[in-house]
């Protein structure tokens, strides 16, 4: 199976994401390197590597379609409504995110949403956003120094008790479990 584009995500040592790169390149496929290393040096790198473009974190919707659409040579790429809603829920899982948000920013009726949405992911849009907003959570637990509190409502969770709730029963620990044990770890 050959991918039309790949996304490299350049977040940890130069080789591995260089290697990402060197192997969608030997593959034929343009690829697209995806960073929160916003230095100018690294994006020469990048693309001397053979990458075909350079987007930095945090990426938009509008800016990943653009992309696709320039490596790809296609300037009409529009992508599937499903996949907009994913997006929309990744740019967008620090606010209050209503069904008629997701409705209105793909513009399908929220029941093909939900049906659509379940039948390419494997799980709901509630359950998908609260793992991502957990996700985000575990990686300013390990990252930052932010007091859990903060990250729970950088995380759009305004009831702190709650935050820690859900986050026990995704990761089977506390925040703050996590927090001392990375402490430990990095010590």
């Amino acid at each position: 199976c050959q991918a039309d584009v790949a996304l490299v995500n350049f977040a940890g040592g130069a080789d591995e994401s260089f290697s990402g790169i060197r192997e969608s390149k030997k593959g034929g496929g343009p690829s697209i390197v995806v960073t929160h290393l916003s230095t100018e040096d690294m994006a020469i790198e990048a693309l001397n590597a053979g990458a075909s473009y350079y987007l930095k974190k945090p990426v938009h919707l509008e800016d990943l379609t653009a992309a696709v659409a320039r490596v790809t040579g296609n300037p009409n790429t529009e992508m599937d409504p499903i996949d907009r809603v994913r997006f929309f829920l990744l740019e967008n899982y620090m606010k209050d995110i209503s069904v008629n948000d997701l409705s209105d920013s793909v513009g399908i009726r929220r029941q093909k949403i939900f049906y659509h949405f379940k039948k390419r992911y494997g799980k709901g849009i509630k359950s998908y956003l609260r793992d991502i907003r957990m996700q985000k959570a575990q990686e300013l637990l390990e990252t930052s120094n932010l007091a859990v509190y903060r990250i729970a409502k950088a995380v759009w969770y305004n009831h702190f008790g709650y935050f820690c709730r859900e986050f026990k029963r995704v990761y089977n620990v506390t925040p703050k479990e996590i927090r001392r044990a990375h402490h430990r770890l990095a010590s």
